[in-house]
């Protein structure tokens, strides 16, 4: 085994080669705007298991309050409102799990 090349980065990344600018001033810091930042908490939203039954409650009561909405309302519509929605259903909910009030914190 001692004579078998390591798995990872390879060696001459490690070596002599390897180069550090020095003219690097710091972190670049890379600003998203609140709809990106919107669409990622919905994407990971619709991701976890746990959360997927809040989902298909909220769309519900969306459709409800609204006479013959289409798809794309609905859709447009839940976006806006979901992330209030999901924090006020969580505070009002007190033995939820802790990946649920976790999740509520960061919405």
């Amino acid at each position: 085994m001692s004579k078998e090349n390591s798995i990872g980065v390879p060696d001459k990344c490690w070596g002599s080669h390897r180069s550090i600018s020095k003219s690097s001033k710091g972190v670049h810091v890379v600003s998203k705007s609140s709809e990106e930042v919107l669409q990622a908490h919905l994407y990971r939203m619709n991701n976890i298991n746990e959360i997927l039954p809040y989902l298909v409650a909220h769309k519900d009561i969306v459709k409800d309050n609204n006479s013959r909405p289409s798809e794309k309302w609905v859709l447009m519509d839940r976006n806006k409102t979901l992330m209030a929605w999901f924090k006020q259903e969580i505070i009002n909910y007190p033995s939820a799990s802790k990946t649920l009030t976790w999740y509520e914190t960061i919405v």
